[in-house]
């Protein structure tokens, strides 16, 4: 005798798409210039600390910034984020996976270099406009582009927009204060 086993709704499992609150199609360049402008001034403080380094700064501003490129990638490889990206919500990864260490110190080299323009006073400004176009017309970065990067956005309240500028007005006051 042949028993049918008879299957309850409650037992049938149906994938259903991941539903995140992350958002690829919201691209803000002011959130992201802010949080790399948090993450310039936090390092600038922790520079602060160390006089010698931080009056080279003044010599070669270029080379200030050259530095911060490695702790970038040290920060997306193992975190997903900087200070500033994790203050404002921003995450990049890489086949929804944390970057690569090799994938960051590129990504961070690219973005110092074509996206700030090395730092250097003039040449930045044209590199971040350039940048900035290119992030409104084609909904990406040519850094994020080349390296396969996917960037996303959470949404962020305005207390978060708002501490992130107090943080940096603070932390440029403080260098500024400490230094002299």
């Amino acid at each position: 005798m042949r028993k049918d086993k008879v299957i309850e709704p409650s037992e049938i499992i149906v994938d259903q798409p991941r539903i995140t609150k992350e958002d690829t199609s919201h691209v803000n360049p002011w959130t992201r210039f802010l949080a790399r402008m948090v993450d310039y001034s936090f390092f600038g403080v922790i520079l602060s600390f160390f006089p010698k380094v931080y009056s080279f700064h003044f010599t070669m501003v270029p080379l200030l910034y050259l530095l911060w490129v490695p702790i970038e990638a040290v920060l997306l490889s193992s975190w997903g984020y900087t200070p500033g990206k994790f203050l404002l919500k921003t995450k990049l990864t890489y086949k929804r996976h944390r970057l690569s260490l090799p994938t960051s110190m590129r990504r961070a080299f690219l973005v110092w270099f074509r996206g700030f323009g090395m730092g250097i006073p003039f040449i930045n400004l044209i590199t971040m406009l350039v940048a900035y176009s290119h992030l409104k017309s084609a909904r990406l970065t040519t850094w994020d582009r080349d390296e396969k990067i996917l960037v996303t956005h959470r949404p962020i309240t305005t207390l978060r927009i708002v501490l992130s500028v107090g943080l940096l007005v603070f932390m440029n006051f403080f260098r500024e204060y400490t230094v002299r």
